[in-house]
């Protein structure tokens, strides 16, 4: 637990090109631990959507699943609606390839139905 708080206060501190690393921290998790992780790659998400999208869309099925995952449990938190209008208005300035496409439906469906 230590370790994951010190990581979430430096969260500032994280480049962006270690954020699959990150995303492949899931890994093992549960509980409390599991929630104070999604709050950090959400936080890493809102700060930098376009790399977290496209480490999440490079990512291979099982950490894909558990980011997309995470992510969208945490900004679950928030009103949905709200946080899917940002990733539309986010979304319409990029050139996204298929797999960060799929990987915006994927947590629109989490924001949906969360657990």
């Amino acid at each position: 637990m230590e370790i994951i708080d010190y990581l979430y206060q430096q969260r500032a501190l994280v480049p962006s090109e270690s954020f699959p690393n990150v995303i492949k921290g899931t890994a093992g998790l549960d509980g409390a631990l599991t929630e104070e992780y999604d709050n950090l790659m959400e936080d890493l998400f809102t700060r930098d959507k376009t790399t977290m999208i496209r480490a999440l869309a490079d990512m291979d099925k099982t950490n894909r699943v558990q980011g997309i995952g995470g992510i969208g449990y945490a900004l679950s938190y928030r009103d949905p609606k709200e946080v899917k209008k940002e990733i539309q208005q986010w979304q319409a300035g990029q050139q996204l390839t298929t797999a960060e496409k799929d990987v915006i439906r994927a947590l629109f469906a989490k924001l949906d139905n969360p657990y």
